[in-house]
């Protein structure tokens, strides 16, 4: 029932037009009713923290909520509702059951990453956004230079918009005295693509795994079918984040990556490539993805992934939007490199109070100033 009310708002009129478009490739004028749905904000995020309730009541993993009210505070707690972390049952439900109290060092640490959060939102992926966008949407007019910034441009501006919501999500439910798992940990830091997929968007990977890879049968039931079980799982997630076969194209990009991956480690355990090697390799490979996944079309993807590699002549990105763009990326790459070797929390709390506090002010102060005017909504909103 759950995943009925998500295929009729999300996919009723994806459906239709591949019916007309398979009918029509075997000559057939398929008339199917077009249909036109406003999509709720966040059924995609709901609707599977529903499912995975419902799954776990089931098996026995967790006990029922004790009341209505609770089930509907855990799918409707609004600092995750629209754009997640996915949240299950066990980790949300019996925190409801417990006193909560105020506390002004959490408080302190919730205003830190929400700060965070909005910086990345609004100084990073809102800044980059408008540069970008004309090279998605013709690819074929613009140079392989152009088509490179716009990739490592929207490299950061999905990963800013998103773990920036995030942080907000986290931080604001922190206040609030609630755990809401991470979902985002330094994804460009990956040594391989399964690396990678367990440091993006974590609570959607985890609940893939629980729900739809072991039950398939996971790695239990031979290598064959592991991966056949690895391509369909990277399919749903394709699926899962737009109606558009260019997107489930994506997702079985990354299965078929994630299923060479594992075949390469089964044959031979211990990795070759040292890190200098392997994290910008798989850096790379994630973004030749984005030209499949940002594109309009398939056709337009091929176009930018054919530039990406092919040097060709087109348009440019302006001298100074280019130079915003690698600032951004690069101070975005950094922050990986010094995430990855300096705990950041702890080393925040060992700073003096002066010293957080003008790094907070300062921070206020640049998402004052470099907010763009009517900045676009989160990207995973549509989703």
């Amino acid at each position: 029932m759950n995943l009925a009310v998500l295929i009729v708002f999300k996919y009723s009129a994806f459906l239709a037009d591949s019916a007309r478009s398979l009918a029509a490739l075997a000559g057939i004028a398929l008339v199917a009713p077009t249909v036109s749905l406003i999509l709720p904000l966040g059924i995609s995020f709901y609707t599977f923290e529903a499912i995975s309730y419902v799954v776990d009541v089931y098996r026995g993993r967790i006990q029922p909520a004790r009341s209505l009210l609770h089930y509907v505070v855990f799918i409707l707690f609004f600092p995750h509702l629209i754009a997640g972390p996915i949240v299950r049952g066990h980790e949300f439900l019996p925190q409801l059951d417990r006193r909560r109290r105020a506390s002004w060092p959490r408080l302190e640490a919730a205003m830190r990453r929400f700060l965070l959060g909005l910086f990345k939102k609004v100084v990073f992926a809102d800044r980059i956004g408008p540069i970008i966008d004309p090279v998605f949407a013709s690819p074929g007019a613009y140079g392989t230079m152009a088509v490179w910034a716009a990739l490592l441009g929207y490299s950061v501006q999905v990963y800013c918009d998103f773990s920036g919501y995030s942080d907000m999500a986290i931080a604001i439910a922190q206040a609030f005295d609630i755990k809401l798992p991470e979902n985002f940990n330094l994804p460009y830091a990956a040594r391989n693509i399964a690396d990678y997929w367990r440091r993006w968007h974590m609570t959607l990977t985890r609940w893939l795994r629980d729900y739809v890879y072991i039950p398939l049968g996971g790695n239990r039931l031979g290598a064959a079918r592991m991966y056949r079980n690895i391509i369909l799982t990277f399919a749903i997630v394709g699926l899962w984040h737009g109606a558009a076969w260019h997107i489930v194209v994506w997702g079985v990009y990354h299965g078929v990556l994630v299923s060479l991956h594992r075949a390469l480690s089964r044959a031979r355990p211990t990795s070759p490539l040292p890190d200098a090697v392997a994290i910008p390799c798989t850096y790379l490979s994630v973004i030749a993805g984005y030209a499949i996944f940002r594109t309009p079309s398939l056709q337009a993807g091929a176009v930018m992934l054919r530039r990406l590699v092919v040097p060709s002549g087109g348009l440019a990105l302006a001298a100074g939007d280019e130079t915003v763009v690698l600032i951004l990326v690069a101070l975005t790459l950094a922050a990986h490199v010094v995430g990855s070797r300096v705990d950041v929390d702890r080393l925040a709390w060992r700073l003096p109070a002066y010293a957080v506090g003008g790094a907070l002010a300062a921070g206020v102060l640049l998402v004052q100033l470099l907010t763009p005017a009517g900045g676009p909504p989160f990207i995973y909103f549509q989703f």
